[in-house]
């Protein structure tokens, strides 16, 4: 150890990165603040910043020489990212002390060599679950009052002494209240969906069925565009029920909402690349470049006024990336200004049911 607490050598792993190490040759290292930084080359040699790799990994060389490293870091997912680094970012507890929480990433550099940065993200952490259960706490809060204050709209709208200069003001005002109540639902949507623990349950959910149902709910709106359905009946998925049609019901919503009555929006359904595709296709108004990053952004819109009139929350699209996630899926957007937007969910192969068995029907 230096003076200022570094580890001053390397730690060599003989065979690969999970075989036992030693103390290697003195090289001089710098002290990243909360950050743990290693690097290992092909031959397996790891240099660590000793300090830091005893308060966040609890590795210390005297203690620990010896041994493996998956028998220190017991956190499967961890240890396969170790074997086939691939550069994602992932969230997990300290070794020996699971209130604590550390991001992990492992970039593959070089011939055969990786970085590994590791972050002490405990405080980012907490206050995210702050902000998520005050929003939640807030959502739940707001319901009730906002729901008296729809009944005495829906009451006033309705009497016949109402003063015929006030049928507007409440109009607007019935409006309003109907979308900030579409709000806080989706708000406490996306919150349970950040806040649930691991994958979806994996029930069985009839898509086809389902997708012609969102079709006949849009097809029955006056100024829609056209919309039409390509469907593979011989496949279903196994998951949530009600976070699949939040997926499904978001992207048509958004499609058909951002684009001409003499428009189309189409929608398949079909096998794709290792699973398969929910594909949503529009010829609306397209979404420039360099919004596409930030579009699953809560509360991000590419067209401000145009989302409100048309009753955008701005949550959607936030909430269709969620719930993939649990589905252990992935969105993909393609869009081209003025001429539409394409909108593709992917799912795994361990999600998807083929055959007969998609044709079922459960009671």
């Amino acid at each position: 150890y230096a003076a200022d607490g570094t580890f001053t050598g390397d730690i060599t792993f003989s065979g690969d990165v999970f075989g036992n190490f030693k103390i290697n040759s003195s090289t001089p290292l710098v002290t990243a603040g909360s950050n743990v930084t290693i690097t290992t080359a092909g031959n397996g040699q790891m240099t660590i910043n000793a300090a830091a790799a005893s308060r966040l990994l609890e590795l210390n060389p005297a203690k620990d020489l010896g041994r493996r490293l998956d028998n220190l870091i017991r956190y499967p997912d961890l240890v396969k990212k170790l074997a086939v680094p691939g550069g994602e970012t992932m969230t997990i507890p300290a070794p020996q002390d699971p209130a604590r929480q550390i991001s992990v990433q492992i970039i593959p550099y070089g011939d055969g060599q990786s970085l590994v940065i590791v972050r002490d993200i405990t405080r980012q952490v907490i206050l995210e679950r702050t902000r998520r259960d005050f929003v939640a706490n807030a959502s739940h809060e707001l319901r009730s009052p906002l729901t008296v204050i729809s009944g005495y709209l829906d009451a006033l709208a309705e009497a016949e002494e109402l003063p015929q200069s006030w049928h507007a003001p409440i109009s607007e005002t019935q409006r309003q209240a109907d979308r900030m109540t579409t709000i806080l639902a989706d708000l406490i949507e996306l919150m349970r969906l950040e806040s649930a623990e691991g994958e979806a349950e994996k029930a069985f959910v009839d898509v086809g069925a389902m997708l012609r149902l969102i079709e006949k709910e849009f097809g029955a709106r006056p100024d829609s565009p056209s919309l039409t359905l390509r469907l593979d009946a011989d496949l279903a998925l196994l998951g949530s029920e009600s976070e699949l049609h939040s997926i499904f019901h978001n992207l048509i919503n958004n499609a058909v909402r951002f684009t001409p009555a003499d428009g189309r929006v189409h929608v398949s359904w079909k096998t794709g690349d290792a699973g398969a595709v929910l594909a949503v296709s529009d010829t609306g108004i397209g979404i420039p470049e360099e919004d596409l990053p930030r579009v699953t952004e809560r509360f991000y819109r590419v067209d401000r006024g145009r989302s409100r009139e048309t009753g955008g929350t701005g949550l959607g699209l936030a909430i269709v990336k969620h719930a993939l996630q649990r589905h252990n899926g992935r969105l993909n957007i393609e869009s081209l200004v003025g001429e539409g937007s394409t909108f593709r969910c992917h799912f795994p192969e361990s999600r998807l049911v083929r055959g007969e068995g998609a044709n079922r029907v459960i009671v």
